[in-house]
């Protein structure tokens, strides 16, 4: 993956996630250490890390961002990574891989991409977890406060949770798809290859066999 490509994936991931960070240097504006923002880009911190309680820290090739009291983001033990933590204490951790994208953004929440390669992981709400490890090309999603996803021990496993308090789980084999739509829910794929469990069942129901010929193309 040329450096080209991976500055626009990242600044494609920043517009669909609507997320900007921007930074201001007229007069009056307030200072890094009342803004909580940390960058760290090829290995090299932008920010003095003594102004600040947010954390950056990257690797040769890798790029990472974090905004908030206590937020922490790293990007590390690969190339062309990308970790962004936007919030109070989130965390995200993205490393053992190459092409990898971690973005966590609300208070508390923590996102790990590790031993993977190609792979993303999104968290959207307060206290919410989002893991993609050990494969190729793993993505997990969360929307929701309190919710978690992960897709793990395989290649192209897709775990997705839109609702609050719900939990999706793809992994342990290839090309299975675990997703939940609602508050309180918990979807599983796994253990094998192109399994796909969508909840609430009666949702489920209409849309697993399209899932299914989806996976196995």
């Amino acid at each position: 993956m040329g450096c080209t490509k991976f500055a626009g994936r990242v600044g494609g991931l920043a517009v669909g996630l609507g997320i900007g960070v921007a930074i201001a240097t007229t007069a009056g504006i307030a200072s890094a250490d009342e803004l909580d923002f940390q960058i760290s880009i090829d290995g090299y911190d932008l920010i003095p890390a003594a102004d600040t309680t947010a954390t950056a820290t990257s690797d040769t090739g890798d790029f990472a961002i974090a905004y908030g009291d206590g937020a922490s983001a790293t990007a590390n033990e690969g190339q062309y990574d990308f970790a962004f933590a936007n919030g109070a204490n989130s965390f995200v951790d993205v490393d053992l891989g190459d092409g990898d994208v971690g973005v966590a953004n609300g208070a508390d929440s923590i996102v790990l991409v590790n031993g993977a390669n190609d792979s993303t992981a999104l968290a959207d709400g307060t206290s919410t977890d989002s893991e993609a490890n050990d494969g190729n090309n793993e993505f997990a999603s969360v929307v929701g406060n309190g919710s978690g996803a992960t897709a793990f021990n395989g290649n192209d496993n897709f775990a997705a949770v839109i609702g609050t308090d719900s939990n999706a789980l793809a992994g342990l084999g290839d090309q299975d798809l675990a997703a939940a739509f609602g508050p309180d829910l918990f979807a599983s794929a796994d253990p094998g290859n192109g399994i796909a469990d969508v909840m609430p069942a009666s949702l489920g129901s209409l849309i697993d066999p399209f899932l299914t010929y989806l996976l196995a193309l």
